[in-house]
């Protein structure tokens, strides 16, 4: 989980990189909120899916 979320941490802060090289600095700091929720839902939606996997017995074997 921790390791999840310190992913998140860094994808946001290379999206603003990125774009802030692309765009300019102050319209990717704007996009901050939209990349940490986009970083949130993978999160929520990958521990669902690790919970779903278990409760059949899939692997990836």
């Amino acid at each position: 989980m921790i390791g999840a979320v310190l992913a998140e941490i860094v994808m946001v802060f290379g999206y603003f990189v990125f774009e802030g090289f692309m765009y300019g600095f102050v319209p990717s700091a704007v996009n901050i909120p939209a990349n940490a929720v986009q970083g949130a839902a993978g999160l929520i939606l990958g521990i669902i899916l690790v919970k779903v996997f278990e409760r059949l017995k899939i692997t990836l074997d």
